[in-house]
């Protein structure tokens, strides 16, 4: 692994993790909806859902994007740029709804994806390069859904154990070999057309080449989750910088 896929290795890889896992609280069993599944965050959130055991439905913009995410163990496809996704999701649950959606998009797919959740499901905010998601609370009070954010930065500061524990188990997977070689990564899908978000786009040198697979999702899923301590040598952010949305 060279010095972009290790930097970019935790960024996308336990970004993910962090959103699904200890936010979305995903289930073996449950939906997991995806979009920008072909992104950096999409490819990784894509495989740590089938590691997980859930069924997972990718959601891109394109069909070279969306065979990229199958490759990665998607279960289904969803193109919104052709098909409607709420629609396409309910027909491909039955009826019922996905239980989680992974967002990093935002803007107008929001709307269209919190529909698609079913009673009780959980929509992930990791992102908004389409779009400040506006959350409309009567939505989510009479489906029992609920909105969550994620942001990996701040666990350095709020639970530093936790994050570190993880970071080493990550460090584990790839030291035996189990993360892709050097260079590995899905094809390119054409040029960025007009509309769609960079977060859908396959992942480039400085986004996570080639995720790191199922193999090494569940590795790194079966980190331990004990309750964090704090250490002295875990600086707490001052009060402006906790409260700057810049940082």
């Amino acid at each position: 692994m060279d010095f972009d896929e290790a930097g970019a290795f935790p960024i996308a890889y336990i970004s993910s993790h962090v959103a699904i896992r200890w936010q979305g609280r995903l289930e073996p069993g449950e939906t997991l909806l995806v979009l920008g599944a072909a992104g950096g965050v999409g490819l990784t959130a894509v495989e740590i859902g089938k590691a997980m055991g859930a069924r997972v439905i990718a959601g891109a913009s394109t069909a070279e994007k969306l065979a990229v995410a199958r490759e990665r163990g998607a279960d289904e496809g969803v193109n919104y740029a052709s098909e409607k996704l709420t629609e396409r999701v309910m027909e491909l649950t039955g009826g019922k709804g996905a239980d989680v959606c992974f967002d990093p998009i935002g803007g107008e797919l929001f709307d269209a994806a919190l529909s698609a959740l079913g009673w009780g499901g959980r929509i992930l905010l990791v992102g908004f390069v389409g779009g400040v998601q506006q959350i409309p609370a009567n939505r989510l009070l009479v489906k029992h859904r609920a909105a969550l954010g994620s942001s990996l930065r701040y666990f350095r500061w709020h639970a530093p154990d936790k994050l570190k524990r993880l970071g080493r188990r990550a460090a584990a997977v790839v030291s035996r070999g189990q993360a892709p070689a050097a260079g590995e990564r899905p094809p390119a899908a054409g040029a960025q057309r007009r509309g769609h978000s960079p977060a859908d786009r396959p992942p480039g040198p400085r986004q996570a080449r080639g995720a790191a697979g199922a193999g090494s999702a569940m590795e790194i899923h079966r980190v331990e989750h004990a309750r964090p301590r704090r250490r002295a040598d875990d600086r707490q952010p001052a009060a402006h910088e906790r409260h700057d949305p810049r940082r």
